[in-house]
């Protein structure tokens, strides 16, 4: 009989969709049906279904017990960690035979904590993990596993990564049906893995490592045609950090797009890094000309100090740089991701922050900044005792605040940013952005702050 398997990214414990499907259980799905035909998987995404499926425990309990799987597949980010933990926890009771398997970001950052509720972990990629489990390979035999024997938690040895991206199938989304997302007739691609830079409060080179793997142009743009004219997409949202690293990799990207004449059908998004060696005003005029409308970069502070506490390794000035060079590309939406509440940041640096975004032709997007597992920010507030050492990770949302910093109190962190939002929404009117979206960003967030009513300091 052939191996069942079911891959699942949880719902959310807050009311929240994706825009777009999920690409890890989507990339593994391909990619197990390419190596291993003859099995049966079935593909689950928690954050798409309507709500009174994935609040109903009953519901789940018919779902498994009516596909009963061989193997479950959970893969969890933070925001719906609790949740994939729940339904481990629930796929074991319900299928003792079945492997219970957890991975994704989350759990590579919570290993020990993680397995407690599940018979395996996976510590990093996941495509031949996964096609290992399905031939039956012995846990003790698969590298970059962790599994329980007699009680114990056993880890396995690390796992190399895929080299060549170019190797892995793109992923299957026909299972969950584009046209059924919200963010549909836009879509995204995932390029790359892994970044250089170590920047204290971020999880990507925790998951995929400080050495950057880049899809060729070629592959990159084969899917994203493959994508238009299988699905109707039209609009592309690129998913890496940056896809400027090096200047190189943009200036091939947008000449595949331009050799295709899809800079006339479509549109695209993308994250840069904006220091000065990555970008210039050439990539940017390349960028205009293959169909890019929109830009976002991290700025997080606009403090040199707090800046280099989050080795950021960027200026202000580099950021005001970049923006007037946008600008001056014709790039119609310039969007500034800021942080609030850093590490070391106290008043005196938000101002900084908040000056300079008023006098930058930029719009923003502010958020709390969140002590993710695995990062530097999160060991700092654990250290404190700001934290404890398996917190409510419900609250980790970038929305909620979830700790006091060294400098600022909860409430102060709350005040800044509730002011922050209103700036948001002025520069979103008067910059040629969405006010409309950031009015519902602004609905959500003050829901989310009003249900979670913060606690005593």
């Amino acid at each position: 009989m052939n191996t069942r398997v079911l891959l699942i990214f949880p719902p959310f414990s807050t009311p929240a969709l994706l825009d777009y499907a999920p690409i890890g259980i989507c990339q593994l799905a391909s990619y197990l049906k390419r190596e291993i035909p003859d099995a049966e998987i079935e593909l689950i995404d928690g954050t798409n279904l309507p709500r009174s499926a994935v609040t109903s425990d009953e519901a789940w309990r018919e779902l498994l017990l009516d596909l009963r799987p061989d193997i479950v597949g959970i893969s969890c980010i933070t925001l719906n960690y609790p949740s994939g933990k729940h339904l481990a926890i629930l796929a074991s009771a319900l299928l003792p035979s079945a492997l219970t398997v957890m991975g994704g970001v989350h759990v590579v950052t919570t290993l020990q904590e993680s397995l407690q509720y599940c018979d395996a972990v996976v510590a990093g990629e996941g495509e031949d993990v996964l096609c290992e489990l399905v031939r039956g390979w012995p846990l003790e035999q698969i590298s970059g596993i962790g599994y329980k024997n007699r009680g114990y938690q056993v880890f396995t040895k690390s796992r190399p990564q895929i080299p060549d991206l170019d190797s892995l199938p793109f992923p299957d989304y026909v299972p969950l049906n584009p046209k059924s997302y919200v963010g549909y007739p836009a879509w995204q691609v995932l390029t790359s893995r892994g970044c250089p830079f170590d920047c204290s409060y971020c999880t990507n080179p925790v998951m995929w490592g400080r050495k950057i793997r880049s899809r060729s142009p070629k592959n990159i743009v084969d899917e994203i045609q493959e994508l238009h004219e299988q699905y109707g997409i039209n609009r592309i949202q690129f998913q890496d950090d940056t896809v400027n690293i090096p200047q190189s990799r943009a200036f091939a990207v947008c000449d595949e797009l331009i050799g295709r004449g899809l800079n006339k059908k479509m549109t695209f998004m993308a994250s840069l890094r904006v220091n000065r060696q990555l970008v210039s005003q050439e990539m940017l005029n390349k960028m205009k000309e293959a169909g890019f409308e929109f830009l976002g970069f991290g700025v997080e502070s606009g403090s040199q100090r707090v800046l280099d506490i989050m080795h950021k390794e960027l200026t202000p000035w580099e950021v005001r740089s970049a923006v007037k060079m946008m600008q001056k590309a014709g790039i119609k939406r310039r969007m500034g991701f800021i942080m609030i509440g850093n590490w070391g940041e106290n008043l005196r640096d938000v101002l900084k922050t908040w000056w300079l975004t008023i006098t930058t032709s930029m719009e923003t997007a502010y958020s709390v900044c969140t002590p993710f597992p695995g990062t530097e920010f999160y060991k700092l507030c654990v250290k404190a005792g700001y934290l404890p050492n398996s917190p409510d990770w419900e609250n980790f949302n970038i929305t909620t605040v979830t700790t006091r910093t060294d400098k600022m109190g909860k409430r102060m962190i709350f005040a800044v940013h509730v002011v922050s939002i209103f700036l948001q929404l002025i520069f979103a009117i008067f910059r040629g952005g969405s006010p409309k979206r950031t009015l519902s960003k602004m609905w959500w967030h003050g829901v989310d702050l009003i249900r979670r009513r913060l606690k005593h300091e």
